[in-house]
């Protein structure tokens, strides 16, 4: 396949312009900020601002996330319902970043960040250790 096109400046921030439009919003809420944890993109880039690789590879993960989440039980690593992004046999353990701020990253241990963002007031989920923050935009 080839790399996604590069959008246009007036392009949302990466939280807000999920690589499958057509995915039902909540879905969208839950795997957004697991798949750009999973990719190192913090949450407010300017879409514009990422590269075709950074673009490519946040395809890429969004694709293989949702393609784990829909296979039957028989067929994913856990018998556990619910959606799960973090390929743990553990059922307190399914999820990166989302809806767990103030916790400890999974990964290394800083605290999740979470902010209210958009019109609709959508909760975004990051670790500012693994991700960035503010000052690397």
């Amino acid at each position: 396949p080839t790399p996604p096109a590069l959008p246009p400046r007036c392009a949302p921030p990466c939280a807000r312009a999920p690589p499958y439009p057509r995915v039902p919003p909540r879905i969208v809420n839950v795997f957004t900020p697991d798949i750009l944890f999973l990719a190192g993109a913090y949450p407010p880039t300017p879409v514009w601002a990422l590269t075709a690789a950074d673009l490519w590879r946040i395809v890429e993960i969004s694709r293989q996330q949702l393609a784990a989440n829909v296979m039957g039980r028989s067929q994913t690593l856990s018998p556990a319902s619910g959606r799960r992004t973090t390929r743990s046999l553990d059922p307190s353990a399914k999820l990166w970043v989302y809806s767990r701020g103030g916790k400890p990253c999974r990964r290394c241990g800083a605290e999740i960040q979470s902010k209210k963002t958009g019109p609709d007031a959508r909760v975004t989920y990051w670790c500012p250790a693994c991700q960035g923050s503010a000052h690397d935009v």
